[in-house]
């Protein structure tokens, strides 16, 4: 039945190749000469569809003569979408394909599709019309119902796909394959994808790399959600390093695209296909209702994007053609009576488009039925004139207005707020720097055995410049006595235990121990409380005086490698929970970004008139701690809590640390 589904499609989008229906039963199907096998056709096949129960698809493979075929696009299910007998099949299936040499997509896709040549290789009835929007979108999706009815959608709001692809259970060819087989296609402006999960992480790496250097987007909408709960028990780290943090944390570094849902996600397109390239990040915004260019100033300035009033020049023209009762600002409210003038808001909007104080604009239209035609045809002529992306809330257009604002020249979105934030998305991203592959300096691999110690792990981290704590690791209670006395001030006494992941919470942490009888009693009081583990001494380390209280982190993801986070420290790091994290290596200027958002950013420079903190140490440091992860790969998890932040030009001390392989 698929067969026949995709036949149809391919004939009725008139395919520009030759299509050569397989099947024993019938000499011919539609019209056209049938096959009762591959190897009965005439020359090679660039692309083989089966669509045959999933117990004999491996018969039908191993049947394909050697080198006849390049390609295959299976839309059979029942493999390990079903569970374990699927999945057994499925690997059956992978073997046989690989030993002719042949890709796969799928199985269990819905199709491909070419819009370009009429390859609608696909049983989706998103692709039952012909009238198409021409475009240069291409869309990979990981679901093949959600992602054809994001083309369908896309088509009503007149969005332009050229290329679709369901991956399917990507047994062979996977999202990063396919999504960067289209990324370099002169006929692709914008790549977006619906993600579940990504199987290639470093592939997944590469190819926004790619976009990045080609100049052109990736959006994407990734379903899934923190993976945390499970873990929690185990460590802080573990704990707020979750699944769905560490692929947003790729996103961030990469600048790929996060869509929210997917009305966000054709919002996002409509942006990057109908308006070129943004220089900077510095929007206007003007409209003749004052709240909705408040929402769209909110939603611009959360999305990234500046908002600078307007200089004296520009100024001095808007007074000139508005009401005296105007606000020349940013947002510029023109005033209800600018409703009545299709001219006068297309003027406006000109005239800050002029400026070299913008460098993109979003007029945002309320109810206007009696001009609605005028002010279309002044904005399709501004956007053939003017080189700066603009966009255009419209709210409730009138029902013949619609359908051609759905085809206008420049992106229109209803909401002010939405149309505000997804165009400030596009600025921020096109004003970013190129996403470049990270340059891994010469590492030495760390010996898993140094790291299950006490001194091993002291040894490593001071090789790796993380500093630490004046500190000694008793094995007597005069080894201890003399450290503390030749101090001579208060200092912390803790169990050497590499194998305790939780030594407050077990007893084995005394503070402020500051002569010999306290130390005596803390020392023996720790080695008593603390049983069944291996203890490597008693750690006495001094008392570190002013600073803040800062959480490093790093945990191995099994896709995406080593990720190290960053957050307020101590007991604060439950609170406050979000991390600001970063796929290592990253160097102290990555590290510096990673310290630029809320909190760390207000904590760091001094609240409410207290001393800057050394915020430059602090990246050296979590630099440190990215090559030290890279290095020791049997490390699961690292955890510094708190790392002890001194006023600017003193430096940070990690006070405490775990390990976990």
């Amino acid at each position: 039945m698929g067969g026949g589904f995709v036949l149809q499609a391919m004939r009725r989008h008139k395919f520009n190749g030759r299509i050569l229906p397989v099947n024993p039963r019938y000499p011919e199907i539609d019209g056209l000469p049938c096959f009762a096998d591959l190897a009965s056709i005439d020359g090679d096949v660039d692309l083989a569809v089966f669509a045959v129960p999933a117990a004999t698809l491996r018969a039908s493979i191993e049947a394909v003569p050697d080198g006849k075929v390049k390609s295959i696009l299976v839309l059979s299910s029942g493999f390990s979408e079903v569970g374990a007998e699927g999945a057994k099949l499925e690997h059956e299936l992978v073997d046989a394909v690989r030993a002719k040499n042949i890709r796969m997509v799928g199985p269990n896709s819905v199709g491909i599709v070419n819009l370009g040549i009429g390859l609608v290789a696909t049983i989706s009835q998103a692709f039952d019309r012909t009238d198409f929007p021409e475009g240069d979108i291409a869309l990979v999706s990981q679901s093949g119902a959600f992602g054809t009815a994001l083309v369908a959608r896309g088509q009503q709001e007149g969005l332009g796909f050229r290329y679709f692809i369901s991956t399917g259970n990507e047994a062979d060819l996977r999202f990063t394959d396919l999504a960067r087989s289209l990324i370099v296609r002169d006929d692709v402006r914008v790549l977006c994808g619906y993600l579940e999960n990504v199987r290639d992480g470093a592939g997944f790496v590469e190819l926004a790399q790619l976009a990045a250097s080609l100049h052109k987007p990736i959006v994407v909408l990734k379903a899934g959600v923190t993976e945390a709960g499970s873990v929690a028990a185990k460590s802080h780290t573990g704990a707020l390093v979750g699944s769905d943090e560490v692929a947003q944390a790729i996103f961030d570094t990469y600048d790929v695209i996060r869509a929210t849902d997917g009305e966000h996600l054709l919002e996002l397109l409509k942006m990057f296909e109908r308006a070129p390239r943004a220089k900077g990040k510095r929007l206007a915004i003007v409209s003749h209702s004052g709240g909705a260019g408040v929402l769209a100033a909110d939603a611009a300035e959360n999305a990234g994007a500046s908002l600078p009033l307007p200089p004296d020049g520009v100024k001095a023209q808007l007074t000139e053609k508005l009401a005296a009762y105007a606000t020349i600002s940013n947002p510029l409210d023109m005033t209800g009576a600018a409703s009545l003038q299709a001219n006068l808001m297309a003027s406006c909007l000109r005239t800050m488009l002029e400026s070299d104080a913008y460098d993109a604009g979003v007029l945002c239209v309320a109810l206007i039925w009696r001009e609605g035609e005028n002010l279309l045809s002044e904005l399709n002529a501004l956007a053939e004139s003017c080189d700066k992306p603009f966009a255009v809330s419209w709210s409730a257009p009138s029902d013949a207005l619609a359908p051609r604002l759905r085809v206008a020249r420049f992106p229109v979105v209803a909401d002010p707020a939405r149309a505000a934030g997804a165009l400030a998305r596009k600025l921020v991203h096109e004003s970013a720097p190129s996403s470049v592959a990270r340059a891994r300096k010469p590492g030495t691999r760390v010996p898993s055995a140094e790291l299950a110690t006490t001194s091993g792990q002291i040894a490593v981290l001071e090789r790796y410049g993380i500093a630490l704590p004046r500190q000694v690791l008793a094995t007597s209670l005069q080894e201890a006595e003399a450290f503390r006395a030749e101090l001579d001030a208060p200092v912390v006494v803790k169990i050497a235990a590499p194998e305790l992941l939780h030594r407050t919470e077990a007893g084995g942490v005394v503070v402020n121990v500051a002569s010999a009888d306290a130390l005596a009693r803390a020392y023996d009081g720790i080695l008593a409380r603390i049983k069944n583990t291996r203890v490597d001494g008693v750690l006495i380390q001094e008392m570190i005086g002013e600073g803040i209280q800062v959480f490093v982190g790093m945990k191995r993801d099994p896709t995406f490698g080593p990720i190290v986070a960053a957050g307020p420290g101590g007991t604060l790091v439950e609170l406050f929970g979000k991390l600001a994290m970063r796929p290592a290596p990253v160097d102290p200027d990555q590290a510096l970004a990673m310290l630029a958002g809320p909190p760390l950013d207000t904590l760091l420079g001094g609240f409410r008139g207290a001393k800057a903190f050394d915020r430059s140490a602090l990246a050296q440091l979590i630099s440190n701690v990215s090559y030290l992860a890279l290095d020791a790969p049997e490390l699961a998890e690292m955890e510094f809590n708190p790392v002890i932040v001194r006023p600017n030009g003193d430096g940070c001390v990690a006070v405490d640390y775990k390990f976990q392989a």
